[in-house]
């Protein structure tokens, strides 16, 4: 069985993760998720989660790939057979490459999606954004997260989860949008998360923001950068600027 190893990722954490994507292996993972949440608690959505990274093992291995993409295939049927006893379960799919949440969708009916690092104040390509459109025209629900590209966009170092180095010009390149993002946000008096989180939910096809935070104290703000818009012409000046793509039209 092909399994990615995630030691160590989580702090003092009891399970740590292991990924078992397989008609088998899919059956484990909910038993043993139900274990952890409790008998009183059983969930009402489904997923299989990050099979972009499953899929990336393979790495050039184009037969490889085949087999694994067969794996998450069959694991969805797995769902789906799950399913047929309580339908009141949505099954979906979370990745931060939407590339490969499009080629699921190919095969797979899904009832919602979560994209990751995707649709973001700084990467909102073409291609994703019809893709989330036609994906709102079939009736799935569209979850955005990560809207801070891995906190890079609040002023982390690390982007994505990768850590920038000034030093490697094309890291180089995002620290100077981030530093005019910075300056319009000074201008209009607009916190970054505060126009990351508009923007992230701009898209007609995004039903919900999935925001987390281990400060208690940011939950009231975050709640309120959802609710409020930020001030006219923000957006407008970001795309004077080249900070956002001038063809995205939902702001």
């Amino acid at each position: 069985m092909n399994q990615l190893l995630k030691k160590g990722v989580w702090k003092e954490i009891k399970f740590d993760a292991r990924q078992e994507i397989s008609k088998d292996g899919i059956i484990r993972c909910l038993e043993q998720g139900n274990q952890l949440l409790g008998e009183r608690y059983r969930p009402g959505l489904l997923s299989v989660h990050d099979p972009d990274e499953y899929l990336a093992q393979a790495m050039d291995d184009m037969g490889l790939r085949k087999k694994l993409f067969n794996d998450i295939i069959e694991a969805y049927k797995t769902l789906f057979e799950i399913r047929k006893k309580d339908g009141s379960i949505a099954i979906g799919v979370g990745a931060k490459d939407w590339k490969t949440i499009r080629e699921i969708t190919e095969h797979i009916n899904l009832d919602w999606i979560m994209i990751a690092n995707s649709l973001t104040l700084y990467s909102h390509p073409d291609e994703l954004v019809r893709f989330m459109s036609d994906q709102k025209d079939k009736g799935v629900t569209i979850i955005n997260s990560a809207v801070f590209n891995g906190g890079f966009l609040l002023g982390s170092d690390y982007f994505n989860y990768r850590p920038m180095d000034r030093k490697n010009y094309e890291d180089l390149k995002v620290f100077k949008w981030r530093e005019s993002f910075f300056k319009i946000c000074e201008e209009f008096r607009v916190r970054p998360s505060h126009a990351c989180i508009q923007f992230g939910r701009s898209h007609p096809a995004v039903s919900s923001i999935a925001l987390n935070t281990s400060n208690p104290d940011h939950v009231k703000r975050n709640v309120f950068e959802v609710e409020n818009e930020v001030p006219s012409g923000f957006f407008s000046a970001m795309k004077e600027k080249g900070l956002i793509n001038k063809n995205y039209s939902f702001v």
